[in-house]
């Protein structure tokens, strides 16, 4: 599973986000990657709904608002994030190692 924050520079609520995911992780440790958006057709490549849209295994957690580059008004709630993260964990192959379990 990968976890991914798009973002515009200087957007004040990735440290919000990012404290969200680390509580909706817990103790899983789950990479988290941080990439800066600039232009709006990359937003719309990435499919970034506003600063900061989050990933999770490259779909989007909250799936709201208009594609481009601008502030989000409304941030994932912790309860989004583990939703997506049970989601990404269930639906995911299972590894050779889980098989012979």
């Amino acid at each position: 599973m990968e976890i991914v924050v798009l973002h515009v520079a200087d957007c004040p609520n990735v440290a919000i986000v990012l404290e969200r995911i680390a509580v909706a992780c817990g103790d899983v440790s789950v990479p988290v990657a941080t990439r800066l958006v600039e232009t709006e057709s990359e937003a719309a490549t990435l499919g970034m709904r506003g600063s900061p849209t989050v990933l999770v295994d490259d779909r989007e957690v909250r799936a709201d608002g208009e594609v481009g580059v601008a502030c989000r008004l409304r941030l994932p709630t912790i309860d989004d994030l583990r939703a997506a993260i049970h989601e990404s964990r269930r639906s995911a192959p299972a590894t050779p190692r889980d098989r012979a379990r």
